[in-house]
């Protein structure tokens, strides 16, 4: 599960540096961040019912999902500060991929909090602009997560028949917010892609019922790949109701199946990277094609992905090492069901 979770985190960087490969979805970021919502639901589901069923656990879970988030947010957040800052000093040239509003222009004293809580990013991202300020852009779906979280202790209280019907309503929600108000008030804001987080939540629930085998989930998986690097973009705002459906339904397959036959210390630790990977890489992006000479123009979505993958790996890694582990260390001991003393 974690290799294909750095899968879609490879997908989404491919995407933002412009370098398209055959037979890899990198077509589409916004149809990576929908089956990380997938798998989100999935995990949060069986993290909740394993390590958070003591009184006072709900407190637990929201401040230590926000310990497993926030500390690579605000990092990733000092370190667009100190390239904009190194910039201003001569040292190299940012900004190519215009990803420094936020350092640039005077900022109403809301975005301040936003882009430092890392809190409400899916909402205002509604408005254009405002998204556009962001300090890190690709965070609006981080600060979504956020907002699922929230309710996970509501949906566990839920007898697990009302899943499937809850996500049809949510989905419908969706559906009518796009085709009433346009695709930002359905594809950015957390009630818009809730519905991908409550599938994967009821994976979780069914999962004895859908798992496959093992060669059936590989089968599957090749199949997801295909379809997804195929019809390039699967969802429901630019892909259509269809192609949304047959993601969503290929997801909640994947996510029990991937779980159970691709899981352990290495795929632990791939996942761990991924959510670097998809925080880090736009600043390398960024760097590369703000510096890149005339002579290697021609190179540069090669050069910038190149860049991007190894910056971003070497970063996340050395932060889980030397940061996020022992954060980790101190919240599972502290919050899953008291098992640590």
């Amino acid at each position: 599960m974690g290799l294909f979770r750095l899968y879609l985190a490879f997908a989404v960087l491919l995407n933002h540096a412009k370098f398209y490969i055959p037979v890899f979805p990198t077509h589409s970021a916004i149809t990576a961040v929908q089956c990380f919502f997938v798998i989100s639901g999935f995990y949060m589901a069986a993290t909740y019912q394993k390590n958070y069923q003591y009184d006072g656990a709900i407190k637990a879970f929201y401040l230590s999902r926000f310990l497993r988030l926030y500390p690579l947010y605000i990092s990733t957040l000092g370190l667009a500060a100190l390239f904009y800052a190194s910039s201003l000093q001569g040292w190299f040239q940012v900004n190519e991929r215009d990803i420094y509003t936020y350092f640039m222009t005077p900022q109403p004293w809301y975005m301040h909090v936003v882009n430092l809580s890392m809190m409400f990013q899916d909402m205002v991202s509604i408005n254009e602009n405002l998204h556009l300020s962001l300090a890190i852009r690709q965070a609006w779906s981080i600060s979504a997560e956020m907002m699922f979280y929230l309710s996970v202790p509501l949906i566990a209280l839920m007898p697990k028949q009302w899943l499937v019907p809850l996500a049809a309503a949510l989905f419908a929600l969706k559906a009518g917010l796009f085709y009433t108000l346009g695709d930002k008030h359905s594809y950015f804001p957390f009630y818009g892609e809730i519905v991908y987080f409550v599938a994967g939540y009821a994976a979780f629930v069914y999962r004895d019922k859908i798992t496959l085998n093992k060669k059936a989930t590989i089968a599957l998986l090749i199949w997801f790949i295909f379809t997804a690097s195929q019809w390039r973009d699967m969802t429901l705002e630019w892909g259509g109701i269809i192609s949304n459906l047959a993601l969503i339904a290929m997801m909640v397959v994947l996510s029990p199946s991937l779980f159970k036959w691709f899981n352990g210390k290495y795929q632990a630790l791939a996942g761990d990277l991924s959510y670097g990977v998809y925080i880090i890489h736009y600043l390398f992006i960024d760097l590369v094609m703000s510096n890149i000479t005339p002579e290697l123009k021609r190179y540069e979505p090669l050069l910038a992905a190149a860049v991007a993958i190894a910056g971003s790996l070497v970063l996340a890694y050395l932060f889980n090492m030397l940061v996020q582990d022992r954060i980790d260390a101190w919240r599972r001991a502290r919050f899953h069901n008291k098992a640590i003393p």
